[in-house]
């Protein structure tokens, strides 16, 4: 009889997980797409994140146009929040593809003044300024 108790719990929290797994992973799709950050950054205006997500979606675009929209939306995105150090590498990076070295510098010694402690930023912007120095 006390074999059959764990064996009956285990086997409704199978059933239970095998039902609501597709009901959560539709409700928590990571499928973002423009459209989503777009409508996000109109309507939580002040908040950087989603002008920082445009620009990657932008920055991931490959063409010129999007570098340069890449480009603006990091700078709104530092424009709400100045401190954060993934815009300025992203912006660094933005720039450097660019063809524009000296504003790209400026971004990746910004961005390791701000996370001294940060391994990503410090390695991102060590390789940054290795590259052009």
């Amino acid at each position: 009889m006390f074999f059959f108790k764990p064996l009956s719990v285990v086997l409704a929290l199978i059933t239970v997980v095998t039902l609501i797994r597709p009901v959560l992973s539709e409700y928590y799709s990571s499928d973002i797409t423009l459209k989503d950050i777009l409508i996000a950054s109109r309507i939580t205006g002040e908040d950087a994140r989603y002008h920082y997500l445009l620009g990657l979606y932008y920055y991931n675009d490959l063409a010129d146009a999007g570098i340069d929209k890449a480009i603006d939306s990091y700078i709104e995105s530092l424009k709400r929040n100045p401190l954060d150090s993934y815009s300025w590498i992203a912006l660094a990076r933005a720039y450097r593809d660019k063809g524009l070295n000296e504003l790209a510098e400026h971004a990746a010694r910004r961005a390791s003044y701000l996370s001294k402690n940060s391994p990503y930023v410090l390695w991102e912007s060590g390789i940054f300024l290795l590259e052009y120095n």
